[in-house]
């Protein structure tokens, strides 16, 4: 997979995502988008009991994951699936897809967290997922 730069974006951020600073004072920290206007970023911080609003340009942030997330993917090859992220290496996710348990691999930039399970087709004609058949 190409990790090759591209122009980011604020569109690529929704309100309520989880984020991670990569520049100046709150390098490193992590908060949750509480608005969007235009190409700033308002994210709100924590550090102890101290709660910091600051705002960003989209260059200053990432879109921050952990291991177990379930997410879904929101652009690109696998759009409108999901599964469990159960690795992280840089800027590319692997995942563990609902519907066929496949692995793979995709961009932060294109996945999102969610509630939802994407279901994959149980059914075809008369037969049903698991079914025997004989095949003559």
């Amino acid at each position: 997979m190409n990790d090759t730069k591209v122009e980011v974006s604020a569109s690529w951020f929704k309100k309520g995502e989880s984020v991670e600073v990569l520049e100046g004072e709150l390098h490193g920290m992590v908060g949750e988008v509480t608005a969007i206007e235009g190409e700033l970023i308002t994210v709100q911080t924590k550090d102890g009991k101290k709660i910091f609003t600051s705002k960003f340009s989209p260059t200053e942030l990432k879109k921050h994951f952990e291991e177990g997330n379930h997410v879904k993917v929101v652009d690109g090859r696998y759009t409108g699936e999901s599964g469990l992220l159960v690795k992280i290496e840089g800027n590319i996710m692997t995942l563990v897809l609902d519907s066929t348990q496949k692995e793979i691999e995709v961009f932060s930039r294109d996945i999102q967290k969610a509630d939802d399970r994407s279901v994959g087709v149980s059914s075809l004609g008369n037969f049903f997922l698991h079914d025997f058949v004989n095949l003559e």
